[in-house]
């Protein structure tokens, strides 16, 4: 299991939560999945300017001179580029395993949440789970104590003061849940764009074809 150490920062960046007909175990059924033809025509469309083998007319160079300077170069064919989104998405894949809730939830709220060496996760409000079911079982507990059709039901809440804002977590892990479908697999990926033209593709461009995906961003 990938372990998240420390907060994670947001800033400028985007978390995807993508869904996977099945478990993926190797670089050639990845390849499959993503950058899709529409998608390698679509971000050669969009960023011909980044790629060693495209070209484009000179009125649109002088057009968009601004965005043509050295740094936005990734110094690579849009098929090298292909082939290091496979190998990264793919160790990212193989450190997290498949339907690693903790891992959504980190990348989905940031610096809020964190988890340990252990594998244990911290709530920014004090509170430890060593995992999914345990998060669960909290869930539970609110929905066991509080009568949510009574007046006062927020008031019940509020008492349970150690579970107070687990309700963002609930909504994040029932949406998994809603979209996930046997066999599917669910991982999470953050891109940014502050990272450089070749993550701001990844972030920006569209690179996970036909897969259902949940994504926010978070500039």
């Amino acid at each position: 299991m990938k372990i998240r150490k420390g907060f994670v920062s947001n800033s400028s960046s985007s978390s995807f939560i993508v869904f996977f007909p099945h478990e993926i175990k190797s670089k050639e059924e990845l390849d499959k999945l993503i950058l899709t033809d529409e998608d390698r025509k679509r971000i050669i469309l969009d960023y011909s300017y980044a790629f060693t083998d495209t070209k484009i007319e000179e009125r649109i160079k002088k057009t968009y001179q601004s965005f043509l300077n050295e740094s936005k170069d990734i110094g690579m064919t849009y098929e090298q580029f292909r082939e290091k989104v496979i190998d990264y998405v793919f160790k990212d894949i193989q450190e997290q395993g498949p339907n690693n809730y903790f891992e959504a939830i980190t990348l989905w709220f940031g610096w809020n949440y964190h988890v340990d060496e252990n594998g244990v996760l911290h709530t920014y409000d004090g509170l430890e789970f060593h995992n999914i079911a345990e998060l669960r079982e909290a869930f539970k507990k609110i929905d066991e104590e509080v009568d949510w059709s009574q007046p006062d039901a927020y008031e019940q809440y509020e008492e349970l003061q150690e579970y107070q804002n687990l309700e963002r977590l609930k909504e994040l892990i029932d949406d998994i849940d809603d979209a996930l479908n046997a066999p599917e697999v669910f991982y999470s990926f953050s891109f940014s764009d502050e990272d450089g033209t070749f993550f701001s593709i990844m972030e920006h461009g569209g690179i996970f074809g036909d897969l259902k995906e949940f994504r926010k961003s978070h500039h």
